[in-house]
């Protein structure tokens, strides 16, 4: 039996935390998302294994009746999928199929609001399309860029969305663009806080990149690396990024720094749960690692 490797936790500097759980795939994520409701965590990966995992790090349910997934979404009652067939299924807690819309060619990104009643797709020509839990049209926007990430609010109706590179924006549930910037960076990830107040990007060597509620940009964070992956909990006061050069870091929104290790597994996904007590990482060697502070 392999041993996983955790020497890395407790080799960084600052506040350590506390290995809460460590879980093991065959094959890695392509992502991870959190339900702001219960913290339960859905992965899954392109072959189509969904795992549902709760918060003692416990496998709940797997399936893999869906086949190769192109991306994936969470919410408190279920989730939602694209398949690489362009079908888009939505399905409950127990992962089991509730419904399947043939709406998702070309699609590259998929979001749910943490309710169920809405989702939307991000296509490869620009287009974003926002649809009601039966799945049916509620509204568009053409981006000038393929769409790549979609973050749905808690507190008040619409999402943030943005490409791999160049834009980023606030629509309203309607596709109206509430707010829209163009930053010169590539873009590795997106988070958002519950009321869209605190919006973060992972512009490699920019950094992070900073949106208040209304859109203007405040200085950007500088993680001294690559910054490709960031995360946040729901009210965007903590701050997760990981950097192509290996580095893990967790702090605040305002560039703190409260932990910081090397990782020689490269990840491939971080999430912070909703509280912002744990950061979740998972690897590109299949090893989903829980870490978790006291306060």
């Amino acid at each position: 039996m392999n041993t996983i490797p955790i020497d890395w936790i407790f080799g960084g500097t600052g506040r350590t935390p506390g290995l809460a759980w460590v879980h093991t795939l065959e094959t890695p994520p392509l992502e991870l998302k959190v339900s702001y409701e219960s913290g339960d965590i859905l992965s899954g990966d392109a072959a189509g294994l969904l795992s549902r995992i709760d918060s003692s790090g416990q496998v709940m349910v797997q399936s893999q009746e869906y086949g190769p997934l192109v991306g994936f979404d969470v919410h408190d009652r279920g989730g939602i999928a694209i398949l690489k067939t362009g079908k888009v299924k939505t399905f409950d807690q127990t992962l089991k199929q509730q419904s399947s819309f043939l709406i998702g060619e070309n699609a590259m990104a998929v979001a749910c609001d943490p309710f169920g009643h809405f989702f939307a797709l991000g296509f490869g020509d620009g287009r974003l399309a926002i649809f009601g839990q039966d799945g049916d049209l509620q509204g568009e926007f053409k981006a000038p860029q393929p769409v790549r990430w979609i973050r749905f609010l808690v507190d008040e109706p619409g999402l943030v969305a943005s490409s791999n590179y160049g834009w980023v924006a606030r629509l309203d549930l309607h596709g109206a663009e509430v707010w829209r910037d163009w930053p010169a960076s590539n873009i590795g990830g997106l988070a958002t806080s519950g009321n869209g107040g605190r919006n973060f990007l992972a512009a490699h060597n920019h950094g992070v990149l900073r949106y208040n509620q209304k859109g203007q940009s405040r200085p950007p964070i500088d993680g001294k690396g690559t910054v490709v992956l960031v995360c946040t909990n729901y009210d965007g006061e903590r701050l997760g990024q990981y950097t192509l050069e290996g580095d893990l870091l967790w702090g605040d929104e305002t560039g703190m720094i409260n932990w910081r290790t090397n990782i020689e597994e490269e990840l491939v996904a971080i999430a912070s749960d909703p509280i912002g007590l744990r950061l979740i990482a998972a690897s590109k060697n299949g090893h989903i690692f829980c870490l978790q502070w006291d306060k």
